[in-house]
């Protein structure tokens, strides 16, 4: 069965599993209120459906989220991060000259390499690290603030939500802060190339980036296993060279590149502007917050029910059935959180934000099974410090009006802008 045998009118939804498909493009539109208009049709009817623009199925519902994720006989992680279009032969080349082939990434293998991957990375990566680290988030974001506390508005997603989870990243791998905005360009064109369609000029151009982003890391890697300090890289080489952890200069230089740089950087920048938007649009849950900061861990786990980052992937081993459709062997699928954590058979009310509601826990933004985010609990602590430092120290903020323009990715949802303005004190004569 294909994707056009299965079209249907259906006399509740104003979509057939055709046009659902076709209404779905992160890429070109739509974007908030309109994408969760087609994301909650195709829940009531067409639970996964093609997308032709994007070359997958989308799987929408909370339980077939599931279903995918723990049933790896039917649904493989292995090249998940395969890019979304084929590179021509010019970009292949220049890839080839610096980027690993056939190296493991953590979140696109299975079975006995994904538990050797995730054992050796959670040597280093403790919940006491993690814990130790909060001073110095805080630190960090404050450091942000006071770039432009005194200017009454700011893009703060230019200013803050983007440049601080990169801050914090490189801050516990032990990348220098020289080095910062560099590897920020580097991360950006490896999303890109990854997850947006870019001109054939725009490929060649992003390829040299990664190429030269993956030279800089096999050098960084040598720098810490010669002169190791207090950081994650250094813990993780020292667990290596004990023979505590297994894991190859390759897959490291991925795992720092891409599971670091690129994707946790891209979902905190999310987040942290999701918080803002969501907590400013109704401006009694930030003056709530305001009046009692003990509810930020809620309205971070809420944020990520209600407005998480985007989707996963997976491929077809065989031909199987899902949500009413065959999906054919060696087809690509996306469960996608933005729709599953507001699936109506999982949660109360779903379209409603609450930070106070019971089951908002439940969210599957971090996935689920054995690619549960190791990652997880640091990006808890990173939400909860930057959200505490913004509601102590601007409680006047505030959104003017303007339009919500989102990046065009297809697995990360995030803004592109978001403006802010607050009171500034006069200065005391």
């Amino acid at each position: 069965m294909t994707h056009e045998d299965t079209k249907v009118t259906a006399p509740r939804c104003p979509f057939d599993r055709g046009s659902i498909g076709e209404a779905f493009d992160p890429l070109a539109g739509p974007q908030s209120e309109e994408l969760h208009a087609v994301l909650r049709a195709a829940r009531a009817e067409f639970p996964v459906f093609f997308s032709p623009a994007l070359n997958l199925w989308v799987v929408t519902r909370y339980d077939d989220m599931l279903t995918v994720v723990n049933d790896r006989d039917r649904f493989t992680s292995n090249g998940v991060l395969d890019a979304i279009a084929e590179f021509p032969p010019e970009v292949e080349a220049i890839l080839a000259e610096g980027v690993p082939h056939d190296t493991a990434v953590l979140t696109s293998v299975e079975g006995q390499t994904l538990e050797r991957l995730r054992s050796s990375v959670s040597r280093a990566l403790t919940p006491k690290s993690v814990a130790a680290l909060e001073p110095r988030m805080r630190e960090i974001a404050d450091r942000y603030i006071d770039g432009f506390i005194d200017d009454g508005q700011v893009d703060i997603f230019r200013e803050l939500a983007y440049p601080l989870p990169l801050r914090v990243i490189l801050d516990y791998l032990g990348i220098p802060e020289a080095d910062e905005p560099q590897i920020a360009h580097w991360a950006a064109d490896w999303m890109e190339l990854q997850f947006s369609m870019p001109s054939k000029a725009r490929q060649l151009e992003c390829a040299r980036s990664i190429v030269a982003h993956h030279r800089y890391l096999r050098t960084f890697i040598a720098e810490r296993r010669a002169r190791p300090r207090d950081d994650f890289t250094s813990r993780l080489i020292a667990a290596i060279d004990a023979g505590e952890a297994e894991i190859s200069d390759d897959e490291l230089v991925l795992l720092l590149g891409i599971t670091f740089t690129g994707a946790a950087h891209e979902s905190m920048s999310s987040a942290i502007s999701a918080i803002l938007l969501q907590l400013l649009r109704d401006r009694k849950w930030w003056e709530e917050a305001c009046a009692d900061p003990s509810l930020v861990p809620d309205i971070v786990e809420e944020v990520l029910r209600f407005d998480g980052p985007g989707g996963f992937f997976r491929e077809v081993v065989d031909d199987t059935e899902l949500g009413g459709v065959t999906i054919p062997r060696g087809a690509r699928v996306m469960f996608y959180p933005p729709s599953v954590n507001r699936d109506e058979t999982r949660f109360e009310d779903p379209d409603r934000f609450d930070p106070h509601r019971r089951d908002k826990s439940r969210h599957l933004s971090f996935s689920h099974g054995p690619h549960f985010c190791l990652g997880a609990s640091f990006a808890r602590a990173e939400l909860r410090v930057v959200t505490a430092a913004l509601v102590e120290r601007i409680p006047s903020l505030r959104l003017p009006e303007q339009d919500f323009v989102y990046f065009p990715s297809v697995p990360m949802r995030r803004l592109d802008r978001l403006m802010v303005e607050w009171d500034v004190a006069s200065p005391i004569a």
